[in-house]
């Protein structure tokens, strides 16, 4: 069998072991049980956004590679750009004070901390970032599950793809150890 089979072979026996599942099902239910749907209330829209940034920090520090955090706040000149539309929530053009990204960065080259686990990332080194959007739209619906299908704001969009970079970041992880 070729590498490319060998791969596949992993990836399908790593996505089939019911921990993974469970663990990237549980996350989702968790990251769709927050109500991000932006509002008027700009406090309280980046105070839910904040707590679905906490439940993927504490999912990557668990399972994900050794890596960093940043929250970069959305600059307010972002109406500035070209393809900019007025958030139709908003009632201002203050729609994204207080609202942050939240990057994780994996850096390709890590000290080795002799535990391991690789440990601080190396200065300078190239890496990997992923980022996504966890806002939804109105109006909130409750999350429940059927079986292994998840029904929830954000179960398909774009929660979902947060928790899809979880789980390829954790395969990541279980490459290098």
């Amino acid at each position: 069998m070729g590498g490319f089979g060998r791969v596949r072979d992993w990836l399908n026996d790593q996505i089939g072991q019911r921990d993974f599942r469970e663990l990237l099902g549980a996350l989702l239910v968790e990251m769709c049980s927050v109500n991000t749907i932006p509002s008027k209330d700009l406090a309280a829209t980046a105070g839910r956004e904040q707590e679905v940034f906490a439940l993927i920090r504490r999912a990557l520090e668990k399972h994900g590679p050794a890596g960093r955090f940043q929250l970069l706040p959305i600059a307010g000149r972002i109406s500035e750009h070209p393809a900019y539309s007025f958030p139709y929530y908003a009632g201002s053009t203050e729609a994204y004070q207080g609202r942050h990204n939240l990057l994780f960065f994996w850096d390709a080259e890590e000290k080795s901390t002799g535990r391991g686990r690789a440990g601080a990332p190396a200065a300078g080194a190239p890496g990997i970032a992923v980022n996504a959007h966890i806002d939804t739209v109105a109006p909130y619906l409750e999350v429940r599950t059927e079986g292994q299908t998840v029904h929830g704001r954000g179960a398909c969009d774009d929660k979902s793809g947060c928790v899809v970079m979880v789980g390829a970041l954790q395969l990541l992880r279980r490459i290098r150890e």
